[in-house]
């Protein structure tokens, strides 16, 4: 089974329920969930599609005083995870102009927006779809944020308090399956060892590069003698495969 890493960045304005989601996520009690100030990083394992993905959450603090060092950790992320209080209707247009803001500041990057609709449980709240108008965010089909190119959006509800780990755990397996594509998660991570010349490193390099392949995305070679000339036919196809 192919084993790869993701780093996802939890970011949104104080109060949208960040933490809750992640402790949530994580299976532990919410009960003692405090607001985030500063950076907390977990590792959590899920399993897509008999990949092992091993997704390290970066729970960002929201507090205006912090959101003017997010761009401190923008280059760290492989995708964000943006999580709204579905029933701040005060603060709704600031929650997604921040988000444009965060969308345009890294958009270099071209990473795949999560956000989840919070709070879903409370009486306030705004459904998804109103929640889509108000936002302005195209998220239907090639889903984009407008005037950000490349970056792309999916948009799940959620009650973070009622809904189980295996319920969260569901939504970002369904994000990381849907928008891997959009995603340099195999480039950034599916690099093949600089050992690759022994044999005991090859059989692991031509699992990653079959990997890359069955994901329809291209790998980084490193600058190495390939001695073995199956492999490098492997790679060459690869490269043919994903163009």
């Amino acid at each position: 089974m192919t084993s790869v890493a993701l780093r996802l960045l939890v970011l949104g304005l104080d109060n949208g329920g960040k933490s809750t989601f992640v402790t949530r996520l994580f299976g532990e009690d919410i009960e003692k969930t405090r607001p985030t100030v500063g950076l907390v990083i977990r590792t959590k394992t899920h399993i897509v599609d008999d990949v092992i993905i091993d997704v390290d959450y970066w729970d960002v603090g929201g507090q205006e005083s912090l959101r003017r060092h997010w761009h401190n950790i923008y280059h760290k992320g492989d995708a964000v995870v943006w999580v709204i209080d579905s029933s701040d209707v005060e603060r709704m247009e600031t929650c997604f102009d921040q988000l444009k803001l965060t969308a345009a500041a890294i958009r270099s990057k071209s990473l795949g927006f999560l956000v989840v609709c919070n709070k879903q449980d409370l009486p306030t709240a705004l459904s998804v779809s109103d929640i889509r108008q108000v936002s302005t965010l195209a998220v239907a089909g090639r889903h984009r944020i407008p005037n950000v190119s490349g970056t792309t959006v999916f948009m799940e509800g959620c009650s973070a308090v009622l809904m189980s780990p295996d319920d969260l755990d569901q939504i970002i397996r369904k994000f990381i399956k849907t928008f891997l594509p959009s995603l340099p998660i195999m480039e950034s991570r599916l690099v093949l060892p600089q050992t690759l010349y022994t044999n005991q490193a090859l059989e692991n390099g031509e699992k990653k590069i079959q990997a890359a392949i069955d994901w329809n995305r291209p790998i980084q070679l490193p600058e190495i003698d390939f001695r073995f000339t199956a492999l490098e036919k492997l790679c060459q196809a690869t490269h043919t495969t994903t163009s």
